[in-house]
This record gives structure tokens, sequence and C-alpha cells, in this order.
């Protein structure tokens, strides 16, 4: 804040917020409450001010915004599902996105633009591999790494999941400590197979 003014953190109680000041003695500065500035007072400062129309100083709360390693949606129709992987990503730069039907996944897919999609074994709308041919037909979200979690794995679903376009089929439960760096993995390979398609190349789909 420029000048001279100060703002006071007193609580609620003893005072109408936000005051302002021009006293210059160390802490907040305020008469009303004479107390030296808290860490937690020069923290908040730190997020900016703005003044209102009639002059008084408005504190703007620090932001919490941060940037994200990867943009990840989570389709799966189980509540209790998602949001054990909403738990288990927290501590993880992923910005989580969720579909619980196949049409919100393609919603979701379309305007939320992830980096990464974790398709569940069953939706209530479709399956995963019909999600997955869909989301590889449209030029605009063809790119998209794509996983698909089964139960139960044999080669007809090895064959189907190489036919549909996915970059993975995983065996159903998939940790959620595991996917960041696994979907790290399989945008690595995708990038690196872009780059030698025009030698022919190609990588079938990783499985567990």
């Amino acid at each position: 804040m420029s000048g001279s003014g100060r703002i006071c953190w007193a609580p609620a109680a003893r005072r109408s917020w936000p005051v302002t000041t021009s006293r210059k003695r160390s802490g907040c500065g305020c008469s009303r409450c004479g107390r030296r500035t808290s860490p937690t007072s020069r923290r908040r400062r730190r997020g900016g001010s703005s003044t209102d129309p009639s002059g008084t100083t408005i504190l703007t709360p620090i932001s919490l915004s941060r940037r994200w390693a990867m943009r990840l949606l989570i389709v799966e129709e189980n509540d209790d599902m998602r949001m054990l992987y909403r738990i288990g990503l927290r501590k993880f730069e992923v910005e989580l996105l969720e579909a619980a039907t196949m049409a919100e996944a393609l919603q979701q897919v379309r305007e939320g633009r992830p980096d990464a999609v974790l398709i569940g074994d069953t939706l209530p709308d479709g399956d995963p591999f019909e999600l997955c041919r869909r989301i590889r037909s449209d030029p605009e979200t063809r790119d998209i790494v794509v996983a698909i979690a089964v139960y139960y794995m044999d080669g007809a679903i090895r064959r189907l999941s190489r036919e549909v376009g996915a970059d993975a089929c995983w065996l159903a439960p998939v940790l959620p400590r595991e996917i960041p760096k696994r979907m790290e993995e399989l945008r690595q390979r995708r990038q690196a197979s872009s780059s030698g398609e025009n030698n022919g190349s190609h990588e079938p789909p990783s499985e567990s």
C-alpha cells in the first residue's frame, strides 16, 4: 500500500473494519488497538489492497491459485470412488475435473481441456471404450492422454483398448498416488510417439 496509510487488524468487536490511519509508529498504527502487526497480518498485506469510492482501504487476500502440473479428468460413476480420488490427489500438482457419466465427461473434455483422462470400468450411459473412441474421433480432443481402468483384463479387452486408441488399460483399482506419475509417463510417450510417426513407429497401450 502506497503512502503512509496503514491498516488496522483489531478484532471486529473493537472497531469498524477496515480502519485506515496515517500514523507511522510500529505496528498497525491504529490508536484503537495499539498492538504490533502479527506475521499473519503481514502475510495478508502482501495480497494487496484497493480503495472503494468512499476512500476506505480494502484488503485483498493473497491468491491461493497455483500452477498445476496436470489437469486430470476422472470419469467414475461411483460417488465414493470419486471422493477417494479427490482426497488422494490433493497433495499432488493436479487440477482435478470430475464426471459421473459419459455425457458429463464429453462436456468436460470439450470445455475443461484436460491433459489426461482416467475412465472407470462402467458408466451409466455408455462404456469406457466408447467414450475413448469418441474422444479420439474429435480432432480437438484426440491428442488427450486417455487411460481406462478395468476390473477384469484379458486378451479381448487389450485388443479393444488398442482399437479405440487408449494410451493405457490398467487393472483397477488404481491408487491415486500412482496416477500423476503414470499419466505423465503416458503423456511423454505420446509426445515421443507423435514425433516418430513419420518413421512408422507405434507403441501399444500400457497395461498393469
